[in-house]
């Protein structure tokens, strides 16, 4: 292994420890590299700041294993990404929430966009509204998770996934009828 590798390795396992403990906003790079013995000016030889490396984790664990097709559904790597939350939720807890520069928030819908867009590839008059469409359904599943995320003992990810699948359906149905509705109303 390079060892720009080991580098990059000690300074996210020891991040992942203090974010046990901690959220990502009270956690200092002068803490991450005292815990990892690794100096301030190496931290910034591999990384732009602490975000960067709760993103370089998320990265290497799963993103960077998806096999993206146009033929797969967001729903194909839905169940495997809630595993990955729940496996990880001691420190994923702490580094989700942030919402600022280099959030893990911001990284996971860029990483995402493409998967979660693929599903909503019609009926949009320009890329701005499909980009509004895809982060604000990005952002309710987020909420979602952060919620499971932080129930003292969150239910299982093949559960979580049932749930969300049952009520996303009927949710969707229910926005469509209300839409119906409306214009239905407002043709008179």
């Amino acid at each position: 292994m390079a060892q720009a590798d080991i580098y990059r390795r000690t300074l996210a396992e020891s991040l992942k420890e203090l974010l046990k403990q901690e959220t990502i906003e009270k956690i200092t790079v002068d803490e991450i590299c005292e815990k990892s013995e690794i100096s301030r000016r190496s931290f910034y030889r591999y990384f732009i700041d602490k975000y960067d490396v709760v993103s370089w984790i998320v990265d290497r664990e799963y993103c960077d294993h998806l096999e993206i097709t146009k033929e797969k559904s967001l729903w194909d790597y839905y169940p495997s990404f809630l595993q990955y939350l729940y496996e990880n939720r001691e420190w994923i807890r702490n580094a989700l929430p942030y919402q600022g520069q280099n959030s893990l928030r911001e990284h996971l819908f860029r990483r995402t966009f493409p998967i979660i867009s693929n599903d909503f590839n019609k009926d949009f008059p320009s890329e701005y509204w499909k980009e509004f469409a895809v982060r604000t359904y990005f952002k309710m599943a987020l909420e979602s998770y952060e919620w499971w995320l932080g129930e003292k003992e969150p239910i299982a990810p093949e559960e979580m996934a049932k749930l969300t699948m049952s009520v996303v359906q009927p949710l969707t149905e229910n926005i469509t009828h209300s839409f119906q509705k409306y214009y239905m109303h407002n043709k008179q």
